[in-house]
C-alpha cells in the first residue's frame, strides 16, 4: 500500500500464525514496517521491533520523517551506484573497442574477449560460438572457452546443435538476449541440464552477435548462483555489438590470410607432385602430400585411398602423435569394400563432401564408428576426387576433437581435385612403367625359353624372375594331363627348390583349382578367409603362412598343359599382374608342351633304336637257338 503497517501486540487480529510464530520465536511483541518511498516507488523497507505492546503513536511522524530522509539517501546511493556501473560499462566498452581495434588475430581477439567479459559481468564462465553457414541450420562452433580457471581448450572446435538447446535457438530467433533465472526455467532443456550439472551452473544469458540483422555467432555466460542478470544486460547488449562487428571483420582477414595459404599450399603441392620422375617417389609423394593437408587444417590423421578393381585401396596414411608426425605403415595397401560404409559410398553416389562433427552422428553405420572408437576420432571430412568423370579415390582427414573444419572445406576440395589429376597422372605413368617392366621381363623370359633344354631348370628361373618382380613367397609348377595332375617344380622366396617331383596330386582336395582348369580361368584367392578355401587348403595356408594366391592353368592349343600357382604372405588380388601373367602362362606352356613332345620323341627315339639294334642283332645269326 506504500503505507505504515503497525502490529501494536501479539493480539492484533492482522496476524497470521506464521508471523505470530515469528515474532514470538523473538520475544517480540509489537513491530512498525514503514516503506521507503522515492519518486512514487517503494525501493525499501524500515522494520521496528520491540518486546512489549507499543502502538508509536507519539513516534509516528518522527518515523515517517526518518523513512523519507532514509529514502531519498537510498535512492541517491543507488543513482550514484547506477552511474558508477554506467561508467564502467563505458570504459568495459571503450576498452573493449581499443582492443578490437588493435587485434585482427580470431583466436587472440576472442580469447581476451572472453576474459573481459566474464570479469566484467562477475560470470564463471563465457563460451563464444561462430555461426555455420547457412544460420538456418541451426550448427555453432566453439571458438573460445574461458572460465575463472582459464582457458578450457578441450571445447574448442566442439559443434552446438541449437535443436537441442532452446534457450540458445531463441535467442538466434529472435536476435535477442535470452536469460535463465535458475535450473528451474521450463525453457531448460535435458542437455541444457546436462550441461549444467557438469559443469555447476544455475543461470545463464545467451547473447546473439548481430551484424547488420545477419547472425554472426552467439555468446553465453554462465553462473553458479541464481541471477536475473538484468544489471548487466545494457553492458553486454552493447559489448555484444562490439564484438559481432569484430568477428565479422576479423573472420574476412582470417578468411584472406587462409586462401593466401591455401595458395601457397596448392601451389607448394602441385610443385612436389609434377617433381615426382618416377614409380619410386609416388609412395613418399602420396605421403608428404597427406602431411601437409593434415597439418593445412590441423587435424589428427589424413589417409590417400585409390579407387582400383572396385576396392579403396591406401596409398598414403599420415596422423600426429603427442605432436610427432608419422606413418602407419602397417594401413598401406589395405583394401577397403566401400559398401562397408554406407555415408562413403551415399557421399559417392551424390558426388559431394562428407563432414562429420561428431562421433555420435547418428548416421555412423557400426563399421564407421568402429573406425572412431579404434583411433579415438571425434570428426571426419572425407573428400572424393575423380578423373574424367570416374571417382578415383578420397582423401579422408580425422581430428580428435569435434568440429566441422567449416572454413577448410574450399582448401580441401581444391587441393583434393588437384591431387587428384596429378597422382593419377602420376599413377599411370607408373602403370606404363609397369607395363614396360613386364614387356621386357616376357621377352626376357621368351628369350630364355627359347634356349632352355632343361624344363625345371627352366622353370627355376622363370619362378625367380617372378618373385623378384611381383614380390612373391613361392611358386608352385604342376603337369596336367586330362584329369591328372603331378608335381613338377616348387621355389620358395629364397631360390630353394622342393626336392619332390612327379607327385600325382588328388584334384579333389582342390575344389577350386580343379574348377579353374576346367574354366582354362585363373583362380584368385585374395585373402586367407575366402569363403572358396577347403579346410586342408586353410591348413596349408596356416602352415606356410600363405594369405593369398594366383592359380593359372597353362594352355597350348586349347588344352590345360599344367599349372602356374603362386602364393603370397599378404593379402592381395594381383589385378596389376593379371594380364602380365596370362601372357607369361602362354610361354610357360609352350615350353611345358615343347618338354613334353620332345620327351615323347626321346622315347619313340629309344624304341626305334632298340627295335634297330634288335633287327641288326637278328639278321646277324642264323643259329634259331641264339
Amino acid at each position: 500500500t506504500g503505507h505504515i503497517t503497525l502490529i501494536a501486540s501479539l493480539d492484533d487480529p492482522q496476524l497470521t500464525p506464521a508471523v505470530r510464530a515469528s515474532l514470538e520465536a523473538w520475544s517480540y511483541q509489537s513491530q512498525l514496517s514503514a516503506p521507503l518511498v522515492a519518486r512514487g516507488r517503494v525501493i525499501g523497507l524500515l522494520e521496528l521491533s520491540d518486546t512489549v505492546p507499543r502502538d508509536y503513536a507519539g513516534e509516528l511522524d518522527l518515523i515517517a520523517s526518518l523513512c523519507s530522509t532514509a529514502a531519498r539517501a537510498l535512492d541517491n546511493a543507488r543513482l550514484i551506484e547506477q552511474i558508477q556501473r554506467r561508467n564502467r560499462t563505458l570504459s568495459e566498452l571503450a576498452d573493449l573497442g581499443a582492443l578490437v581495434a588493435q587485434t585482427s588475430d580470431v583466436d587472440e581477439l576472442l580469447r581476451a574477449v572472453a576474459q573481459r567479459l566474464l570479469a566484467a559481468t562477475d560470470a564463471i564462465d563465457c563460451d563464444v560460438y561462430k555461426a555455420i553457414e547457412p544460420v538456418e541450420k541451426g550448427l555453432f562452433t566453439c571458438l573460445v572457452s574461458f572460465d575463472r580457471h582459464g582457458y578450457d581448450d578441450s571445447v574448442t572446435g566442439k559443434p552446438l546443435p541449437l535443436d537441442s538447446y532452446p534457450a540458445a535457438m531463441r535467442a538466434v530467433r529472435d536476435r535477442q538476449i535470452v536469460t535463465i533465472h535458475d535450473r528451474r526455467d521450463p525453457l531448460l532443456s535435458a542437455d541444457d541440464l546436462a550441461v549444467y550439472d557438469q559443469y555447476g551452473f544455475v543461470s545463464e544469458a545467451c547473447v546473439p552477435l548481430i551484424v547488420e540483422d545477419h547472425v554472426v555467432g552467439l555468446i553465453e555466460l554462465y553462473d553458479d548462483e541464481p541471477r536475473s542478470w538484468a544489471d548487466d544486460l545494457d553492458f553486454v547488449r552493447s559489448a555484444a555489438q562490439i564484438i559481432g562487428a569484430a568477428m565479422e571483420r576479423a573472420f574476412l582477414f582470417d578468411q584472406v590470410e587462409r586462401r593466401s595459404r591455401v595458395l601457397r599450399e596448392l601451389v607448394e603441392l602441385g610443385a612436389l607432385i609434377s617433381g615426382v620422375s618416377g614409380t619410386a617417389d609416388i609412395a613418399a609423394t602420396m605421403a608428404d602430400v597427406a602431411q601437409r593437408l593434415m597439418l593445412a587444417v590441423d587435424a589428427a590423421d589424413c589417409d590417400i585411398f585409390r579407387m582400383t578393381q572396385g576396392e579403396l585401396r591406401c596409398q598414403a596414411s599420415i596422423y600426429r602423435e603427442d605432436g610427432v608426425v608419422r606413418e602407419d605403415s602397417a594401413q598401406l595397401g589395405r583394401a577397403l569394400r566401400i559398401d562397408d560404409y554406407p555415408l562413403t559410398a551415399d557421399m559417392v553416389a551424390r558426388r559431394a563432401v562428407l563432414v562429420v562433427s561428431s562421433a555420435a552422428d547418428p548416421r555412423l553405420a557400426p563399421a564407421e564408428r568402429a573406425v572412431f572408437a579404434r583411433h579415438g576420432f571425434e570428426s571426419e571430412l572425407c573428400i572424393p576426387f575423380y578423373v574424367q568423370d570416374r571417382f578415383a579415390g578420397l582423401i579422408d582427414i580425422f581430428d580428435v576433437r569435434q568440429r566441422d573444419f567449416g572454413e577448410y572445406l574450399d582448401f580441401i576440395i581444391s587441393a583434393g581435385q588437384m591431387v587428384a589429376g596429378a597422382l593419377e597422372n602420376r599413377l599411370l605413368l607408373a602403370e606404363v612403367e609397369q607395363r614396360n617392366a613386364a614387356l621386357r621381363e616376357l621377352v626376357d623370359l621368351s628369350t630364355l625359353a627359347s634356349q632352355a633344354h632343361d624344363l625345371r631348370t627352366f622353370l627355376h628361373a622363370v619362378a625367380r624372375r617372378l618373385q623378384a618382380f611381383m614380390g612373391l613367397a613361392y611358386c608352385d609348377f604342376y603337369r596336367v594331363d586330362g584329369e591328372a595332375m603331378a608335381f613338377v617344380l616348387s621355389v620358395d622366396s629364397e631360390g630353394n627348390i622342393d626336392p619332390q617331383g612327379g607327385e600325382p596330386i588328388d584334384l579333389q582336395r582342390f575344389p577350386g583349382t580343379a574348377a579353374a582348369i576346367a574354366a582354362q580361368e585363373p583362380l584368385v584367392i585374395p585373402s586367407a578367409d575366402d569363403p572358396r578355401l577347403t579346410k586342408h587348403e586353410r591348413a596349408m595356408y596356416a602352415r606356410y603362412g600363405f594369405q593369398s594366391e594366383f592359380a593359372l592353368p597353362l594352355i597350348a592349343e586349347g588344352r590345360v598343359v599344367g599349372l602356374l600357382d603362386i602364393f603370397d604372405r599378404r593379402p592381395r588380388r594381383f589385378a596389376r599382374f593379371r594380364e602380365f601373367l596370362v601372357s607369361l602362362g602362354q610361354i610357360v606352356a609352350g615350353a611345358m608342351e615343347n618338354a613334353r613332345l620332345l620327351e615323347r620323341l626321346e622315347d619313340r627315339n629309344k624304341r626305334l633304336n632298340l627295335l634297330v639294334e634288335a633287327g641288326l642283332e637278328f639278321g646277324a645269326t642264323l643259329e634259331l637257338s641264339e
